[in-house]
């Protein structure tokens, strides 16, 4: 098969696929939504806090653009479809882990409302990114209809 011909795009791939081009966008628009929310004056949030939440969320709309291109080829069946979606399992947690990372010691000294509440949505998002990552690269790895679909 050549490198321009088109895979088919079935099973668990097109639950990938629609993760990506729909699932994730949307909630990336839902988290700057609630982000642009808590960061308005009155919300009673602390400034350190509603920070934290904004540089989370801005980070979560980006991957949402990403992850709906990146889906987008996957499921449009680019025979590259494979190495993106090893690209964005790989970039997708890692971005997180060092970005809630950094927020997470930034609050370190913080006694704010809502502090202990951010700083534990942080660590899980952490931990929820790496997970989903595994189990996709997991399928990847060991799928039939992967190993079918691109060789």
């Amino acid at each position: 098969m050549s490198s321009h011909e088109r895979v088919k795009v079935g099973g668990w791939l097109t639950l990938f696929c629609v993760l990506l081009t729909i699932i994730f966008p949307l909630a990336a628009l839902g988290g700057m939504s609630n982000a642009i929310d808590l960061s308005k004056p009155g919300s009673g949030i602390d400034q350190y806090v509603a920070g934290a939440l904004s540089i989370n969320a801005f980070t979560g709309f980006v991957f949402g653009v990403y992850s709906f291109f990146c889906g987008l080829t996957i499921w449009r069946g680019s025979r590259d479809g494979k190495r993106e979606a090893y690209t964005y399992l790989i970039i997708y947690p890692i971005a997180f882990l060092f970005v809630n990372s950094f927020l997470l010691l930034r609050l370190e000294d913080i006694n704010g409302l809502g502090v202990v509440q951010v700083q534990f949505a942080l660590i899980s998002d952490i931990f929820s990114k790496i997970l989903f990552s595994l189990v996709w690269i997991l399928y990847f790895r060991f799928s039939k209809r992967i190993k079918h679909t691109y060789g």
